[in-house]
């Protein structure tokens, strides 16, 4: 071969790699186009940093691919310039009847376009919402995270709300525990079953709750409860190795010299279980900090359920509630946001307005607190590239007033838009 030859050979050769990398450069730059993109927004990533103006956020096939400082040229999807945005709003306690299929969608609908993208169903059944979710129009509800409920033989017979369902007692979403139970077989049901974690009740002894907590743990599930586990004390459940306690209003239990037996009993039926002391044991009883120390030195979760205590108990019970979370607040304990039956931004505000958070501690509450309850921190729950594109627009701002929450201008779902309730 001459030397001309070899250099037209070497010469030819040069050009087709570089017009090879010149396509794959193309395509590259096709692949990463954005589906969406939010240009010259304020972020408030859920982190409890402070609000960053001026940001472009970048999303495509469902994730944030990009957040960064705006450009001049960056031109948004649909008009977003000077809007707030949050990540989707996480409710860590909601209630539904799964018999009432069409009632339960329509509930999801509507709180999806409210800007909750996500909860933690705590009540049973975790198959009828496996099939909520696995349904074709499953894009138009929060991400649903379910619980398998146990609790002890005689809850499951004498409590009036489980009457009725289906397999109550013996199936995995819904057992009665004793101590002869398989639980790695139970627990290995319940996964299967579509539960995220294991809600303890009641009716159910110490050694029994650490037993399943650590079990849960073992199976690569969650552990909730009750911040009261009758008969067992506050101080025991704190103790016990669970992820989130519900609940603070039955915090003053560790406050008594002893505890009903069971949930249910002669008094009259109340879902927060028998009558309790609310005017007898004082919110900061050291009994109670000493439970509250022990939940913060185990970076246990505390859901609260403030808002819904006056309605369900009374004002005696919600104004203990108000002062025994002001102290969990004020010693650190990550709480969460959940309902337990009424809307999101009831509890929202008063955490704000009761309880003393700020609105970007409350709106870090509801999205990466309430994502690590869950257990699904490491996809949801902050704005950060990576994440999935679980996000809500708003033209007020909520960090300076909070009720802004309460109209979404737009609300996106893995990075589709959703709309937003009018």
């Amino acid at each position: 071969m001459t030397l001309r030859t070899e250099f037209h050979r070497r010469t030819w050769l040069l050009a087709i790699a570089v017009l090879m990398l010149a396509c794959t450069r193309r395509d590259a730059a096709s692949d990463g186009a954005p589906d969406l993109v939010l240009a010259n927004v304020t972020v408030i990533d859920g982190l409890g940093g402070a609000p960053r103006a001026g940001q472009t956020i970048e999303v495509r096939a469902g994730r944030i691919t990009a957040l960064r400082a705006a450009a001049p040229d960056d031109s948004s999807t649909f008009d977003v310039a000077g809007a707030f945005v949050t990540p989707g709003l996480i409710d860590s306690h909601v209630h539904f009847d799964p018999r009432n299929t069409a009632a339960v969608r329509a509930s999801l609908d509507s709180m999806l376009r409210r800007g909750v993208t996500t909860i933690r169903e705590m009540a049973c059944c975790a198959p009828d919402y496996a099939k909520l979710t696995d349904s074709p129009d499953s894009a138009r509800f929060p991400r649903i995270y379910t619980s398998a409920f146990w609790a002890g033989p005689q809850f499951m017979r004498d409590d009036p709300r489980v009457a009725g369902l289906s397999g109550l007692g013996e199936v995995p979403w819904l057992l009665a525990v004793t101590d002869s139970n398989d639980l790695a077989g139970a627990l290995r049901g319940a996964r299967e079953s579509g539960a995220t974690g294991i809600k303890i009740y009641s009716d159910l002894s110490p050694d029994l709750v650490r037993k399943i907590a650590t079990s849960a743990h073992d199976a690569g599930m969650r552990a909730w409860s009750h911040t009261t586990v009758f008969p067992m004390r506050p101080s025991e459940v704190a103790a016990a190795d669970i992820d989130v306690v519900s609940h603070a209003a039955l915090l003053v239990w560790e406050g008594t010299a002893t505890l009903p037996s069971h949930y249910d009993g002669p008094h009259p039926f109340n879902p927060f279980g028998p009558p309790a002391p609310y005017t007898s044991i004082a919110p900061r009883d050291p009994r109670v900090l000493a439970v509250l120390a022990t939940l913060k030195r185990r970076g246990t979760i505390l859901d609260p359920t403030v808002a819904v205590i006056r309605r369900s108990i009374g004002t005696a019970a919600w104004a203990w509630t108000i002062e025994v979370t002001k102290a969990a607040h004020e010693i650190g304990i990550p709480l969460t946001v959940g309902t337990d039956g009424i809307p999101i931004f009831d509890e929202i505000e008063a955490l704000v307005d009761s309880v003393g958070l700020t609105p970007l501690e409350v709106l870090r509450s509801a999205t990466s607190v309430g994502a690590a309850a869950i257990g699904i921190e490491s996809t949801l729950g902050t704005i950060e590239v990576g994440k999935i594109a679980d996000l809500v627009v708003y033209r007020a701002d909520p960090t300076a007033d909070i009720r802004a929450l309460r109209t979404p201008a737009q609300v996106i779902r893995g990075g589709r838009l959703v709309g937003a309730l009018r």
